[in-house]
């Protein structure tokens, strides 16, 4: 399970934050607003990240 989130974590950098990322090697503010995204995408009807 925390495998998953990890690599779905790595996709929303790598989707909405940095395309450049390799969704590895991220900063803790990356790692954050990947977070917030996780979190507002969990409580919505159409999810997009949290499936």
């Amino acid at each position: 399970h925390d495998s998953e989130v990890q690599t779905v974590i790595a996709q929303i950098i790598k989707d909405k934050i940095n395309p450049d990322s390799d969704g590895l090697t991220v900063s803790q503010d990356e790692i954050k607003q990947a977070f917030k995204i996780y979190d507002e995408d969990e409580l919505k009807a159409d999810n997009i990240y949290c499936l």
